[in-house]
């Protein structure tokens, strides 16, 4: 779900980069997170880039035993950066920073949120 605060045209760049996330993640994708300049509302369309924070599971309690992604999810999430910037000439390019989490109570405070300014859940 994209913040209701954000506006045209990040929303639709937002969207895009969630519905791709959940595509090459899977249910290994737990959260979005997009910060800087569109989460703060300073951003320019043109000049401005989007930063993502891709949370994803790992350990235990996803299928991946490792806290990081495999060499496939990764470099299938720089293509998803790069083919999203190219179809969004409002951003200058997509950054997806993957984050992983393998503590149960790590995940259950993330999906209460976040006391952050410069950070917006998009996922």
């Amino acid at each position: 779900l994209v913040d209701s605060q954000l506006r045209a045209p990040w929303n639709s760049v937002i969207s895009a980069t969630v519905d791709a996330a959940r595509h090459t993640l899977k249910d290994d994708l737990v959260s979005i997170m997009i910060r800087g300049s569109i989460a703060c509302g300073r951003a320019v369309p043109g000049v401005s880039d989007a930063d993502f924070i891709v949370v994803f599971k790992a350990g235990e309690s996803s299928s991946r035993p490792e806290a990081r992604l495999s060499s496939s999810e990764a470099r299938a999430l720089r293509q998803v950066a790069k083919d999203l910037a190219s179809q969004f000439p409002a951003v200058s390019k997509i950054e997806l920073t993957p984050v992983p989490i393998a503590d149960p109570e790590a995940l259950q405070a993330l999906s209460q949120g976040v006391s952050s300014s410069d950070a917006v859940f998009a996922a």
